[in-house]
């Protein structure tokens, strides 16, 4: 066997085998383990579909009486001049977590950092993003435990 006959290497190091059968059942080593890792890789099933917030309503007027936020995705569709929400501290964000917030509401509201020491963007610790209404989204990805940066329209 000559190292230039690729197909003979394939066939010593690349083995074809199929992950299922054809009733749908992993075979072998290389089909369980290719699924348990995807399964795994995905959030054991949970890790695809988002957790969703019924219809909120901005409360308060800072980050302490804040709506505490704790949803993947959130809807506000209520609030009146000045409210806000909070990202919700018990939440315990990580560096790559990010949550997304959705004003549908009339009026603009204060998105508040988990805490007092965090900040989001440049906008100094503690301090609220205005986030516009009418349909308005933004997303706010945790960097570290005390920075979030923000994106969306």
């Amino acid at each position: 066997m000559s190292i230039r006959n690729g197909a003979s290497v394939a066939a010593l190091f690349n083995p074809r085998s199929q992950l299922v059968d054809n009733n749908g059942v992993p075979t072998a080593a290389i089909g369980r383990g290719f699924l348990q890792a995807m399964y795994v890789r995905t959030g054991s099933g949970t890790g695809i579909v988002p957790i969703v917030s019924a219809p909120l309503t901005a409360t308060g007027s800072t980050i302490n009486d804040a709506l505490q936020l704790g949803a993947d995705w959130n809807y506000i569709t209520t609030a009146v001049a000045g409210s806000g929400a909070a990202i919700a501290s018990a939440l315990n964000l990580q560096p790559g977590n990010d949550i997304w917030v959705f004003n549908f509401s009339g009026h603009s509201v204060k998105i508040y950092p988990p805490s007092v020491a965090a900040q989001i963007d440049a906008l100094g610790a503690g301090d609220p993003y205005s986030l516009a209404n009418g349909a308005r989204s933004r997303c706010f990805q945790c960097l570290t435990a005390t920075q979030f940066s923000s994106y969306g329209n």
